[in-house]
């Protein structure tokens, strides 16, 4: 070939490529960077939402429930527990006088709770009037089915129910609640009120 119509065979080579940025978009990408490093940093070094510190969880127990206190007046009907006995009170009524002598009757039962024979009387039962004053129970021949009078023995889960007398006092009014306030030598009792509605 003649002179002119060839290339020498470096000509040949392709020419490696070199990528070049414009000065401008080399300076704000420069610029961008080192404002976004200290943003960086500092979102490194705060944080965001803290755990809170832990303290010990106290487990929850399970707690027995409260006994109700001589405080708490129940509804006639409820079945209490007072010690080693359950006794309910169901009803009171006025009976009509009979010459100068007026009765009130409680519609009591005892139900022995415990492995040993038990005791119960009309002893305990008693009737609470709004000025503070109270009746005691007793007596027979007023209502039956009576309560025992003066004592009966109830085996481990055996109830008595029966009527309890109550003379009530020439000046008093409808009482307001019945009681029921056992006794022991040396022990004290809870007793057990019922509202009379």
């Amino acid at each position: 070939m003649g002179a002119g119509y060839g290339r020498p065979a470096d000509a040949l080579r392709t020419p490696p490529i070199v990528e070049r940025t414009h000065p401008s978009a080399t300076g704000a990408a420069m610029r961008t960077a080192l404002l976004a490093a200290p943003a960086l940093l500092l979102a490194g070094c705060t944080t965001a939402s803290a755990p809170a510190p832990t303290t010990p969880r106290a487990e929850a127990s399970q707690a027995p429930a409260p006994t109700p206190t001589a405080d708490t007046v129940h509804a006639l009907g409820a079945s209490v527990d007072a010690d080693d006995i359950t006794v309910t009170a169901y009803a009171y009524k006025a009976l009509p006088a009979a010459g100068a002598t007026q009765h009130g009757v409680i519609d009591a039962k005892a139900c022995n709770r415990v492995a040993e024979d038990r005791t119960v009387s009309q002893g305990p039962w008693l009737l609470s009037f709004a000025d503070d004053t109270e009746a005691e129970a007793g007596g027979t021949g007023v209502l039956r089915p009576e309560y025992p009078f003066d004592g009966r023995k109830l085996r481990p889960g055996q109830c008595v129910r029966g009527w309890v007398p109550v003379e009530l006092p020439k000046s008093a009014r409808r009482p307001v609640m019945v009681v029921y306030r056992p006794s022991l030598p040396g022990r004290e009792l809870r007793s057990v009120s019922w509202r009379i509605p």
